[in-house]
């Protein structure tokens, strides 16, 4: 009869163990579910952030596009005589101009896209083309100011080749080392006969 305590604490104490590891085990899983949730968490929060950036994204290039599409071709004057540039209005910064030296019979072209591999001061060739017509003039490339990027300036004869850059094709394809883009002229109309009637009304 004295053993029956004995057996009976052996056995009370077995119960305790268990009971014991499965506190442990509830608190282990318990440990990995908030682990989860906060990974989970995470995740998420990562998530929005990369479709936040992502709509940023696009809500820049949208802009960038509808500020493209405001660009127009623009008929003026400057110091040296008539010009024709092409960008957005009233800005300081087109992509392209072109102003003739009316006392000197030339055509100053100056390209705004930047360029690639060349430094302020060296020898470039700015090319231009549309449909058949092309032309290739000698330039240099220079800095601004307000501007990082190298862009490229030159001078060639008022020459009625010139002006067939507009009128042969739908599209004035620029080209300067590691650059190239295409600007509309369909929508030059009456601009461009105007523009070469001022270039060459003294010659």
């Amino acid at each position: 009869m004295r053993r029956c305590p004995c057996r009976v604490i052996a056995i009370f104490a077995l119960i305790l163990f268990a009971a014991s590891l499965a506190d442990g085990n509830v608190l282990a899983a318990q440990s990995v579910s908030e682990s989860g949730t906060k990974s989970d968490a995470r995740k998420s929060t990562q998530s929005r952030k990369k479709d936040s950036k992502k709509k940023d994204a696009k809500k820049g290039k949208k802009k960038d596009a509808a500020a493209k599409d405001l660009r127009v071709w623009t008929l003026g004057r400057d110091s040296a005589g008539p010009s024709l540039y092409f960008g957005l209005p009233n800005s300081d910064e087109p992509v392209i101009s072109f102003s003739c030296q009316i006392e000197a019979g030339l055509v100053r072209v100056v390209s705004f896209i930047g360029s690639r591999g060349v430094r302020p001061g060296d020898g470039a060739r700015l090319r231009l083309s549309n449909g058949t017509t092309r032309m290739e003039i000698a330039g240099t490339a220079f800095a601004t100011e307000t501007k990082k990027s190298v862009d490229i300036g030159g001078a060639t004869r008022i020459d009625t080749k010139l002006f067939a850059l507009f009128r042969t094709g739908d599209t004035l394809l620029v080209e300067v080392p590691g650059k190239k883009i295409g600007l509309p002229v369909k929508t030059l109309g009456t601009k461009v006969d105007a523009f070469e009637k001022s270039c060459t009304a003294r010659r």
